[in-house]
């Protein structure tokens, strides 16, 4: 199985985030300065902290959809239809914004 490297930010210069990559593996390993997470496959999350080690794992049913966070993304745009509501788009874009900007420093 081939692993690499494939982001390593520094996040609020404390917690590290290397991004593994394999061929049938996705590893996420936040580390900040008195915990440790551990993302397997956006199923299993590994927490260390206080000299304690929890596990907690999503159903093996869960859809991708709601793994990935779109299901409520789209309820709450529906809702906001439903509702009449205008949505603020600012939270997008900063989150666009702080993609970019991982982006470009990986590339740098």
């Amino acid at each position: 199985m081939k692993v690499g490297v494939v982001g390593l930010g520094d996040i609020a210069r404390k917690a590290y985030l290397p991004v593994l990559t394999a061929l049938a593996a996705q590893v996420l390993d936040v580390q900040g300065p008195d915990f440790r997470h551990v993302v397997h496959d956006i199923a299993t999350v590994e927490e260390y902290r206080d000299d304690r080690h929890a596990v907690v794992r999503r159903g093996d049913w869960t859809s991708v959809q709601r793994q990935r966070g779109f299901e409520d993304i789209c309820d709450r745009f529906i809702s906001a239809v439903a509702n009449d509501e205008l949505l603020d788009p600012e939270d997008a874009l900063r989150t666009h914004d702080v993609c970019e900007q991982i982006v470009r420093q990986l590339e740098a």
